[in-house]
């Protein structure tokens, strides 16, 4: 993180949508940072942060049959009006919720942990001279179990990765052959 937050404004942010006393890898970049920063974390689950550290748990959305069903049928109505996938994005409250704890707090920095932490930590940065740091992990256009709902998916995070990734200050990956796939299909560069 060195070298992308002005060392007079020392406050980050590390937003993460996954449960954040088992996500190893946040928990590494939560300690490495607090060695130097002053942190903030949003996520998910019952963490006792360590001393210094704020956390903001964050409530799921319920996925009900009836949030389900809007999901789908935002992410079908999409490929024919990409207003449909901002929509999408946007019904879960935490992602609303995340995004204006951002807003109401000064970071330096706000590392976007993941393709879905992207677009929240860009839209609360904007105006507001926070730089991102988006971490990329996988490759996200293809992530994911169920090949069907890949095919519905892909296009929608191939539209939020494409209409938010180009306001970040630095980008990161799991490894080269990840940075290779992002470089190839959005012209990105990362570390």
């Amino acid at each position: 993180m060195t070298g992308i937050v002005d060392m007079n404004d020392k406050k980050i942010c590390i937003l993460s949508f996954s449960d954040i006393a088992w996500d190893s890898r946040v928990l590494r970049e939560i300690y490495a940072a607090a060695r130097n920063y002053h942190v903030d974390v949003i996520g998910f689950g019952d963490w006792q942060p360590p001393i210094g550290v704020r956390y903001f748990p964050l409530p799921k959305t319920t996925r009900d049959i009836r949030y389900m069903t809007m999901y789908v049928a935002l992410l079908l109505a999409g490929g024919v009006n990409p207003a449909a996938w901002d929509r999408c994005f946007w019904q879960k409250k935490e992602y609303r919720l995340a995004r204006d704890i951002l807003k109401n707090e000064k970071y330096g920095l706000v590392h976007a942990n993941d393709w879905d932490a992207l677009p929240v930590a860009v839209t609360a940065a904007n105006g507001l001279q926070s730089r991102v740091l988006f971490d990329a992990h996988e490759y996200s256009v293809e992530q994911g179990i169920d090949i069907s709902l890949v095919r519905l998916r892909g296009p929608f995070r191939e539209y939020l990765l494409r209409t938010f990734g180009g306001n970040v200050a630095k980008m990161i990956t799991v490894g080269e052959g990840i940075r290779d796939l992002y470089h190839d299909h959005f012209g990105w560069n990362s570390d």
